[in-house]
Protein backbone atom coordinates (compact mmCIF):
# COMPACT_ATOMS: atom_id res chain seq x y z
CA UNK A 1 0.00 0.00 0.00
CA UNK A 2 2.79 2.44 0.79
CA UNK A 3 4.11 2.06 -2.74
CA UNK A 4 0.65 2.90 -4.09
CA UNK A 5 0.50 6.03 -1.95
CA UNK A 6 3.93 7.14 -3.11
CA UNK A 7 2.85 6.63 -6.73
CA UNK A 8 -0.27 8.74 -6.14
CA UNK A 9 1.85 11.44 -4.52
CA UNK A 10 4.04 11.66 -7.61
CA UNK A 11 1.05 11.67 -9.96
CA UNK A 12 -0.81 14.36 -8.00
CA UNK A 13 2.26 16.48 -7.28
CA UNK A 14 1.72 16.36 -3.52
CA UNK A 15 4.43 17.83 -1.32
CA UNK A 16 5.85 15.40 1.23
CA UNK A 17 7.09 17.03 4.41
CA UNK A 18 10.15 15.98 6.40
CA UNK A 19 9.67 12.58 7.97
CA UNK A 20 7.24 11.46 5.24
CA UNK A 21 4.21 13.42 6.38
CA UNK A 22 1.56 15.16 4.29
CA UNK A 23 -0.83 17.99 5.04
CA UNK A 24 -4.46 17.34 5.88
CA UNK A 25 -5.92 18.19 2.46
CA UNK A 26 -3.34 16.01 0.74
CA UNK A 27 -3.94 13.12 3.14
CA UNK A 28 -7.68 13.35 2.49
CA UNK A 29 -7.10 13.29 -1.27
CA UNK A 30 -4.83 10.26 -0.99
CA UNK A 31 -7.40 8.19 0.91
CA UNK A 32 -10.41 9.60 -0.96
CA UNK A 33 -12.07 11.40 1.95
CA UNK A 34 -13.04 15.00 2.60
CA UNK A 35 -10.68 17.05 4.79
CA UNK A 36 -13.69 17.69 7.04
CA UNK A 37 -13.93 13.94 7.69
CA UNK A 38 -10.35 13.90 8.96
CA UNK A 39 -11.13 16.92 11.15
CA UNK A 40 -14.14 15.10 12.59
CA UNK A 41 -12.04 12.03 13.29
CA UNK A 42 -9.48 14.15 15.15
CA UNK A 43 -12.21 15.44 17.43
CA UNK A 44 -13.88 12.07 17.83
CA UNK A 45 -12.67 8.51 17.66
CA UNK A 46 -9.15 9.15 16.36
CA UNK A 47 -9.28 6.56 13.58
CA UNK A 48 -6.23 8.01 11.86
CA UNK A 49 -3.19 9.10 13.90
CA UNK A 50 -1.80 12.56 13.28
CA UNK A 51 0.68 14.99 14.74
CA UNK A 52 0.71 18.76 14.69
CA UNK A 53 3.40 20.78 12.99
CA UNK A 54 3.16 24.53 13.27
CA UNK A 55 -0.25 23.98 14.85
CA UNK A 56 -1.55 22.15 11.76
CA UNK A 57 -2.36 18.45 11.53
CA UNK A 58 -0.15 16.30 9.36
CA UNK A 59 -0.43 12.59 8.60
CA UNK A 60 2.30 9.97 8.21
CA UNK A 61 2.37 8.10 4.93
CA UNK A 62 2.67 4.80 6.78
CA UNK A 63 -0.52 5.54 8.75
CA UNK A 64 -2.36 6.36 5.52
CA UNK A 65 -1.15 3.09 4.00
CA UNK A 66 -2.30 1.17 7.09
CA UNK A 67 -5.69 2.83 6.90
CA UNK A 68 -6.11 1.87 3.25
CA UNK A 69 -5.01 -1.69 3.92
CA UNK A 70 -7.62 -2.08 6.63
CA UNK A 71 -10.44 -0.39 4.71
Amino acid sequence: MLADIKTAIREKGIVVLTGEYVREADAAALIDLAPKTLANWRGGDGRLPYIKRNQRPVYALTDLADYLASA
